[in-house]
């Protein structure tokens, strides 16, 4: 019961200032912590002693650390234009005992899931959300800057992949483009696509 003396022991505080010099515009700065527990999959894989290959059988119910996140955000909103808003989002996010597919050995198959010191997601977010005519038009942009902050082996698909500080994590783009268009038909009526 000592290995579990984590569980329970965590809180999720989250604090916010939001400055509105107009009634259409705003500057925010927060700061939040958070925490997951891990899955029943992480816990029956995650015993070094009894590796598994993935998709895997649930097995051993070993000791994982719950996922810790802190977060800091700051973002400004304003409206240019009646009709109009742009939104602009910088945020940082340090996860600590991260829970990752861990490989057993830098040339073996089989891994185990395991607590991994420090991963960060940083980035950028804007978009602009705009009604012309009929249609209310939106575009969003990301840019995602995701590493891992620890040396490490992982099992990373069909190979075993030796990560460094500050390397980039694989699988998340780094950057994101969306759009979407609402017409609006008729009152109570409207046909939209999003790509």
């Amino acid at each position: 019961l000592d290995d579990y003396s984590d569980f329970g022991r965590h809180a999720s505080p989250r604090l916010g200032l939001v400055y509105r010099p107009q009634e259409d515009s705003a500057i925010k700065l927060l700061y939040g912590q958070a925490f997951r527990a891990p899955s029943a999959v992480e816990l029956g894989c995650a015993d070094p002693d009894e590796p598994c290959r993935l998709p895997a059988g649930l097995q051993s119910d070993p000791y994982l650390k719950q996922v810790r996140a802190t977060s800091l955000e700051a973002g400004l909103r304003w409206a240019p234009a009646p009709g109009h808003r742009l939104e602009l989002s910088l945020y940082r996010n340090d996860n600590r005992d991260d829970i990752l597919f861990s490989s057993v050995s830098t040339t073996g198959q089989l891994g185990y899931f395991r607590n991994f010191d420090r991963t960060r997601h940083q980035g950028l977010d804007l978009s602009w959300q705009g009604r012309v005519g009929a249609l209310d038009l939106a575009l969003a942009y990301g840019r995602l800057d995701a590493t891992y902050q620890a040396e490490g082996v992982l099992r990373i698909g069909e190979r075993n992949l030796a990560v460094q500080p500050g390397m980039r994590i694989a699988g998340l783009p780094r950057q994101s483009l969306k759009f979407s268009a609402d017409w609006r038909v008729a009152a109570g009526w409207s046909v939209g696509a999003d790509l």
